[in-house]
């Protein structure tokens, strides 16, 4: 007669509280604001001040970094309901 394997236990199911709670111990999301030093501005800043749409914005951010001209970097700020990371742009 052969023995019944036993298989592993199931682990429960992440519920989406739990992610949640994951990713705020990380401090992917939560955790305290940063100061965003003076000249770095996000996305939706810099469409601001030129008028240009968020695509061609976007487009032309990717090839100045890739060019070395400008940088960016992610920044924590409360956005008036959590602490998220946001990108942040600078030129070099």
């Amino acid at each position: 007669m052969m023995k019944k394997r036993s298989l592993p236990e199931k682990s429960p199911k992440k519920t989406a509280n739990d992610w949640l709670d994951a990713m705020m111990q990380e401090q992917i999301i939560g955790g305290r604001p940063e100061i965003v030093p003076e000249g770095w501005l996000t996305l939706s800043q810099i469409c601001a001040k030129t008028g240009i749409s968020q695509t061609t914005v976007r487009a032309r951010l990717i090839r100045l970094i890739e060019m070395g001209k400008m940088e960016c970097r992610l920044f924590r700020i409360f956005t008036g309901k959590q602490t998220i990371p946001v990108k942040h742009y600078m030129g070099k």
